[in-house]
């Protein structure tokens, strides 16, 4: 997707608007990305009318998460190419592969082109994996305490 320049002026002052007219909303977390990360949205088209130069956003994507596509394909993120299959073995043993650990040790995200065209810019804290992993372990001990509690019943719909 590409917008013209008049567009993108748009699109800059809604941000600017957004920002302004919620700020509450953007610190209570209600609205979940921060000002430089909707500000970065702006500068990503930018970047695609050649009117600044690409720059690659703060991310730990490929150390932090992955992407299963539907046909077993694992991603370090959504732009770059797969390094293995979960068919090939369990999930754990592709993230820990050869060709996944070189990829991550060789990667150079603020000079590599894929991420330099990034919109994703998905940054993990330290303390948002520990909440995440927290709420993880919650939701399976949820589950497996009473696993029909956490389906929906269809024959009522």
């Amino acid at each position: 997707m590409a917008l013209n320049i008049i567009e993108l002026e748009g699109l800059i002052n809604a941000i600017e608007r957004l920002i302004d007219d919620c700020q509450e909303e953007v610190q209570s977390g209600f609205i979940r990305e921060n000002p430089e990360k909707l500000c970065r949205i702006a500068l990503h088209f930018r970047a695609q009318l050649a009117r600044t130069a690409p720059i690659a956003p703060r991310c730990n994507a490929p150390w932090v998460s992955a992407v299963i596509e539907p046909d077993g394909a694992v991603r370090p993120c959504f732009f770059h190419p797969p390094f293995g299959s979960i068919h090939d073995g369990a999930l754990i043993d592709v993230l820990n592969s050869d060709a996944a650990v070189q990829f991550r040790s060789h990667l150079d995200i603020s000079n590599d082109p894929i991420c330099q065209r990034c919109v994703c810019s998905l940054f993990l804290e330290e303390g948002d994996a520990r909440r995440a992993r927290s709420g993880e372990r919650k939701a399976r001990r949820n589950f497996q305490s009473d696993p029909g509690a956490n389906r929906k019943d269809l024959s009522r719909s």
